[in-house]
């Protein structure tokens, strides 16, 4: 028996829906029977980013930055990583590396991670405080200083107790060497730690809190700190020297001395200021001027990396700045297709793409220069997604090959076949895939009920056989002859659209009502809108004529069995669904940074 599985793809506000059906013979396209589902737990498909919180480089090639969400992102050679979570849930609040291959990063929780050799260990508690700050001069030895004004050290792979040498908060830690470390506070107050002691808290600022503290011994010890009022504060152990800044009128949030005569300190405002061994003077503008600059490290003279609120990342070379993105946006899974029940790709807003293979989830693969995967449709192991690029990327033998087929964004797209694909884009027009090449996009249709607006979802049973939907509640086939029909007599926008059969296809809206087509013969029957959820549908996704199961904005199901829909039932696991797909045996959900598998008996 040929099990043919029908892809289709069902798009929301520009956000992909993408479905797979198969019309099976006998069930339940041919009888009403009792359908179960069952969802499973929902998993984490998209690491969700954060907002960069520190930043250290070993050398020039060679930095890692760690974030608010327990992320760590690695530089090297000016190409970096994508987000890994290295202490889920956690904020990540420092790091120190000493060389490349080993890095120390602590969290507000009171835990540390070390990154040796390569790899990350797992977060261990050393401390009943949240820490603040670590300095690593070397990787046998790290100084870690928390919020309750107490400091921890690593020797060799054992953690000390902490022990108190504050009277408040310690807001940062720099050691120079393993004899000589020095921590600030929000009191003004410096604390040093030599030869193996730490002495009493000293006011250095009494009109600042000190944000920052970056030391290096070259021969004798040399600090310096910084402040919330603009101000620097350069020394050593009891002697401190106020310095001005050239332009610093708002806070000074990080610093970094790679000697005494090389520093780099950063404000709030998103300016920065070097230090020459006798004065600060400005820096070139940063190319993300105007955000706050969260860290700054500088490994080599005239050599910094900078990070920035926005995720920004300002490499300092040859006295001037350059960009490079060091933490994207955190991406958000748009749209999942199966073409089998052990074969679904889903793709996300950063246009990164994963494929469940029945047992789990693959790593994340980036498309390049891609933009945002708005839709994806899979028939057997082929794939075409399109974006807001106007980009197509096909996956063909597990690769993947991307163009530009379109000026505009590109919406929809649904797969009948390997050689036949119909997408549909923002201005209403449309493109076929024929197996080796897209057609350019085009028009050519009757406008019976005025101009039709983006073609927000397409279904494509069958080659040749399509429908779209827009947001005026128009629907379009694609046939031999192309015309346009009016379904959603009362206006509504159409959401999504899923066809299992050129026999049947059914749209929903975003006031919550549902329209179906059906064709007995030569002759095609419209339902009127008909309401069957008080909120907005995102998607539907139907197997058969008899069995189909849609989401709303409230993360409910609705499944439409035995001849009729059902009451919204919660307890779908992924929040904010925008995307479902069913073959004859699961379905799969995606919505945010989650994904779960339904069982379908």
């Amino acid at each position: 028996m040929l099990v043919l599985f029908l892809a289709t793809v069902l798009v929301v506000g520009g956000l992909a829906l993408a479905g797979s059906f198969v019309p099976r013979a006998g069930s339940p396209a041919a009888r009403s029977v009792p359908v179960s589902v069952k969802w499973s737990a929902s998993v984490t498909i998209e690491q969700p980013a954060g907002v960069p919180d520190a930043v250290s480089c070993a050398s020039s090639g060679f930095c890692i930055e760690v974030d608010s969400s327990g992320n760590a992102v690695v530089d090297q050679d000016s190409h970096w990583s994508t987000p890994v979570a290295i202490d889920s849930g956690r904020a990540l609040t420092g790091i120190s590396c000493p060389s490349t291959t080993f890095c120390v990063a602590v969290d507000s929780a009171g835990r540390a991670v070390v990154f040796d050799k390569g790899a990350w260990g797992s977060p261990a508690s050393i401390d009943s405080s949240g820490l603040s700050s670590v300095s690593c001069p070397t990787s046998a030895f790290c100084m870690a200083a928390d919020v309750a004004g107490g400091v921890v050290e690593l020797h060799g792979s054992t953690w000390s107790a902490p022990a108190t040498v504050d009277t408040t908060s310690i807001t940062a830690i720099s050691c120079a060497s393993t004899t000589y470390c020095v921590a600030v506070d929000p009191s003004g107050s410096q604390v040093t730690f030599s030869a193996g002691t730490w002495v009493a808290p000293q006011v250095i600022d009494a009109s600042a809190a000190l944000t920052a503290v970056s030391c290096v011994v070259v021969p004798s010890p040399f600090c310096v700190a910084t402040g919330d009022n603009g101000d620097a504060v350069s020394g050593s152990g009891s002697l401190w020297t106020p310095t001005s800044l050239t332009g610093a009128s708002t806070s000074l949030t990080a610093v970094s001395c790679e000697s005494a005569v090389f520093c780099v300190a950063g404000d709030e405002s998103g300016a920065a200021e070097v230090w020459t061994g006798n004065s600060w003077s400005a820096t070139p503008a940063l190319t993300s001027g105007g955000v706050a600059l969260i860290a700054v490290s500088c490994p080599a003279s005239g050599s910094c990396l900078a990070l920035d609120a926005g995720g920004d990342a300002e490499r300092y070379a040859a006295g001037a700045w350059s960009r490079s993105l060091a933490e994207s946006p955190p991406a958000t899974a748009t749209a999942v297709s199966c073409g089998s029940p052990t074969y679904c790709v889903a793709v996300d807003t950063e246009g990164g793409a994963r494929v469940w293979t029945g047992k789990a989830w693959s790593t994340r693969s980036a498309l390049p220069k891609v933009g945002a995967l708005e839709a994806i449709s899979c028939t057997g192991l082929f794939c075409a997604a399109v974006s807001d690029t106007g980009r197509a990327a096909m996956r063909i033998h597990n690769r993947w090959s991307v163009q530009v087929v379109d000026t505009n964004p590109i919406l929809a797209v649904s797969c009948s076949s390997a050689t036949y694909c119909l997408a549909t884009d923002s201005q209403g027009e449309y493109l076929r895939w024929n197996g080796k090449h897209w057609t350019s996009p085009s028009s050519r249709y009757p406008f019976k009920y005025g101009f039709s607006h983006g073609l927000v979802a397409v279904s494509c049973p069958e080659p040749y056989f399509c429908m779209a939907v827009d947001e005026t509640g128009h629907e379009i086939f694609f046939t031999d002859t192309i015309w346009q029909h009016y379904a959603d007599r009362l206006g509504g926008a159409f959401t999504s659209v899923s066809c299992p059969t050129t026999q049947f296809c059914l749209a929903v809206d975003a006031t919550g009502r549902e329209v179906t087509f059906s064709q007995v013969g030569t002759k095609l029957e419209w339902s009127g809108p008909k309401q069957i959820d008080s909120v907005a549908l995102r998607s539907v996704a139907c197997r058969s004529a008899r069995f189909c199961i849609a989401v709303d904005d409230m993360g409910r199901y609705l499944a439409f069995s035995g001849g009729a829909w059902h009451a919204p039932v919660n307890g779908v696991p992924a929040a904010s669904p925008n995307s479902i797909s069913c073959t004859n045996s699961v379905c799969v959900e995606v919505g945010g940074t989650r994904a779960v598998i339904a069982s379908i008996t």
